[in-house]
């Protein structure tokens, strides 16, 4: 909650967000940004908390998501 939840609302603002995880090799940190099914990590409680603001909002047209990614 103190790491990306305060990013949600300065990307409703208009501002980019990163949340970077860096250490060693087996050291968590896909676990840590994903979780599990029973324990969801930082991106999905992070987008969880976007799209619920994104429902909330007064005028949630204005808005446009995207996902940059690279194919698999």
């Amino acid at each position: 909650m103190s790491t990306a939840q305060p990013l949600v609302s300065d990307v409703l603002g208009g501002f980019n967000a990163t949340v970077f995880a860096y250490g060693a090799t087996g050291s968590g940190k896909t676990h840590t940004m994903v979780g599990d099914p029973h324990n969801p990590g930082i991106m999905v409680r992070a987008l969880n908390d976007l799209f619920l603001a994104l429902r909330l909002a007064d005028d949630p047209e204005q808005y446009q998501v995207s996902d940059l990614h690279e194919p698999l």
